[in-house]
């Protein structure tokens, strides 16, 4: 089996998890929580890749190995948005990704709640089977999302902005910022924390998809359709260090 084809069967085994097992919500941390699906949903994934890839690492949210990255491994976030989840909104995903000597070789960002499945290999993005691509658009009045917090300052990098696009957006979710970014509803996001399991899956949707993007060792994340938009963005939060 491609690696592809298990990410989309992980993914679709997850959409049934998600529909019979009851949500049992509890914080994890100030502002952050996780439900009893988060827990079935990695727990069954990370099944399934030990018993058809023994020889990976596993990169996930609740029971991963440690918060690193390896040159062969599968990074795994059951629920991204699980707040949005938890109460019954649309805004969250499944996101899972593949990793092979050292690159990422396919992904898959699952929105249940709206009927997308995102995905992308090597011959590029795809949403429901169909190719995708970044926006041609400038960054002039055009939408952009920021998600995660960090230790940044949201609303200056918004001000930092501003004099370009005020059309500022906050999903709550990176996997749904990354698919926005990914289809061309918007022209670029921003990350404010950097761990793996939030960034891999959807990364390389967006850069399969045309963008351009920043890891930045400060801890954030930015990605775009363009390196004009991509050098707006990323110099808006450097401004706030």
């Amino acid at each position: 089996m491609k690696d592809l084809d298990f990410l989309l069967s992980l993914a679709a085994e997850a959409e049934e998890i998600v529909a019979k097992t009851p949500v049992v919500a509890k914080e994890k941390g100030v502002g952050d929580v996780v439900t009893s699906v988060d827990t079935a949903v990695e727990k069954h994934i990370i099944s399934r890749i030990r018993e058809a890839y023994p020889d990976f690492d596993i990169v996930s949210e609740e029971f991963g190995s440690e918060n690193r990255l390896t040159d062969n491994c599968f990074v795994v976030d059951p629920i991204d948005g699980t707040a949005n989840f938890a109460g019954g909104q649309f805004n969250w995903g499944v996101q899972i990704a593949v990793i092979r000597n050292g690159k990422t070789v396919a992904s898959v960002v699952d929105l249940p709640a709206v009927g997308e499945i995102y995905f992308a290999d090597e011959t590029g993005a795809y949403l429901n089977g169909k190719r995708i691509s970044v926006s041609a658009a400038t960054a002039k009045n055009a939408p952009y999302t920021i998600d995660g917090w960090g230790d940044f300052d949201k609303p200056e990098i918004m001000k930092n902005v501003a004099p370009v696009t005020k059309r500022f957006r906050d999903f709550g979710a990176i996997s749904v910022s990354f698919a926005a970014l990914s289809k061309g509803a918007t022209v670029g996001h921003i990350f404010l924390k950097d761990n793996p399991w939030d960034i891999v899956p959807g990364l390389f949707l967006a850069e399969m998809a045309g963008a351009k993007s920043v890891w930045d060792k400060d801890g954030f994340l930015v990605a775009a359709n363009s390196e004009e938009t991509l050098k707006l963005l990323h110099n808006a939060v450097k401004k706030t260090l």
